[in-house]
């Protein structure tokens, strides 16, 4: 997925200010190719250096500044009462700086999302190596947005982060 920059603003810093030794940290409005929107905090003086500017391509890809690896548990879909493998599809999108793979058992990942595919939520967690505080469930896709939010607490990604939106064009 390639992004533009869509947006380069000065961060308010607030009545502190930052000193003269600390390169000056500004907000970049991403967009993607696929008209999701996002942002994040950049080092001026790196945008400079790179000559980067509103328009052009980013760099970089998200993995190459902060790859946490989540552990991706579906149920076994006995029961599915929604197009859980087209969510699916959706979330790398959704959460382009993380790194989903398919839980396996053992294996301490960042952390865990386990996408129910009805209520009754029977999914087995058995044997897995990641704490209950971070795990996140989700049973449906109305609960997609909540769902998000908690992962992206628990495995501590940017605070400038928006869902992703559909871009006007």
């Amino acid at each position: 997925m390639g992004w533009t920059v869509r947006r380069i603003q000065e961060n308010d810093y607030g009545c502190e200010e930052r000193t003269d030794k600390e390169s000056g940290q500004v907000i970049v409005t991403l967009v993607s190719e696929e008209g999701y929107e996002r942002q994040i905090l950049a080092d001026d003086d790196w945008l400079y250096a790179n000559e980067i500017d509103e328009g052009d391509r980013w760099p970089l890809k998200f993995e190459s500044v902060i790859s946490p690896e989540v552990g991706l548990l579906c149920c076994g879909a006995c029961n599915l009462q929604y197009d859980r493998d087209e969510l699916v599809s959706r979330l790398p999108g959704l959460l382009p700086e993380a790194h989903l793979v398919k839980a396996k058992s053992g294996v301490p990942y960042a952390a865990l999302l386990v996408i129910h595919g009805c209520p009754i939520a029977c999914t087995s967690e058995f044997n897995l190596a990641v704490p209950e505080e971070k795990r996140v469930r989700m049973g449906s896709p109305e609960e997609l947005p909540t769902a998000l939010g908690q992962l992206r607490k628990v495995i501590g990604l940017d605070p400038f982060y928006r869902l992703p939106v559909q871009v006007t064009r």
